[in-house]
C-alpha cells in the first residue's frame, strides 16, 4: 500500500480524492456515493461531488445513476496507476 501512496501523491489530486483512490484499490468493486464522500471527509456536497466527478474526468471512476443517485466505480487505471513504474 506504501507503494500506491507515493504513486498516487504524482497524480494532480488532493488529498480527499487520493484517499478515495486509495479506498478504491484497498476495496475493488465497492460502490462510492457523493454522499459518503461528503460524511467521511466532513465536506460540502458540493465540494464532495467536485471530487468525485473530477476522479471521473481523469479516467479512475466510472458513473452510474441508480434512482436519484449515482454511484461511481473504480475502474482499472486505479490499480495500473498505483503499480510502480
Amino acid at each position: 500500500m506504501q507503494v500506491a501512496r507515493l504513486a498516487f501523491r504524482t497524480l494532480d489530486v488532493n488529498d480527499r480524492q487520493r484517499s478515495l483512490l486509495l479506498d478504491a484499490l484497498e476495496h475493488p468493486g465497492r460502490e462510492f456515493t457523493i454522499e459518503d464522500h461528503r460524511a467521511r471527509q466532513r465536506i460540502a456536497y458540493q465540494t464532495a461531488r467536485a471530487d468525485m466527478l473530477r476522479l471521473e474526468a481523469l479516467g479512475y471512476f466510472d458513473r452510474r445513476k441508480i434512482g436519484k443517485r449515482f454511484i461511481f466505480i473504480a475502474t482499472p487505471r486505479v490499480s495500473e496507476d498505483a503499480s510502480p513504474r
